[in-house]
């Protein structure tokens, strides 16, 4: 697959001020070569995995004499892109079944937190109602008792 190399040559940082003219025709042919640099790409060859690194131009004539080569690279970029928007699908889609798997336990907890809590009121209300049951149990036999007392002192 062709790609574009990313390596620049460096720039001169002094340079000779008294030549104008060569200075000018250095800095034509640095920025001509970082040009060529810019624009070089490598072209997978055909029969085995090596690589070859050509100038823009190149690269066109190739491409002009085997457009198939360029059709079949760009076959294979766009299967690759398809996988990997498939890919991300996926994932997507797992995070959101994780999400979802999340609130559903979330929704679980918390009928459960509901049914803990009517049963802790059930038992305070029971509670209650033992207790009041207790107060008038103790009331009567305080009242029972008062009576009882009452009848074993002598009546004048």
């Amino acid at each position: 697959m062709p790609r574009l190399r990313n390596t620049i040559a460096s720039t001169r940082a002094n340079r000779n001020e008294a030549n104008d003219d060569d200075t000018n025709r250095n800095e034509a042919n640095d920025n001509t070569n970082q040009e060529n640099r810019r624009s070089s790409v490598f072209i997978d060859g055909d029969d085995n995995e090596e690589q070859q690194m050509v100038t823009l131009e190149e690269f066109l004539q190739f491409v002009s004499e085997k457009p198939e080569w360029l059709y079949e690279k760009l076959c294979s970029i766009h299967q690759r892109y398809e996988e990997c928007i498939d890919e991300q699908g996926v994932q997507r889609a797992e995070r959101e079944l994780q999400g979802r798997t999340k609130d559903g336990e979330i929704a679980l907890l918390r009928c459960e937190l509901e049914e803990v809590r009517e049963q802790l009121q059930d038992r305070i209300d029971n509670d209650e109602h033992v207790q009041r049951e207790l107060a008038e149990t103790r009331s009567e036999l305080s009242v029972m008792h008062i009576a009882a007392r009452l009848q074993r002192w002598p009546c004048s």
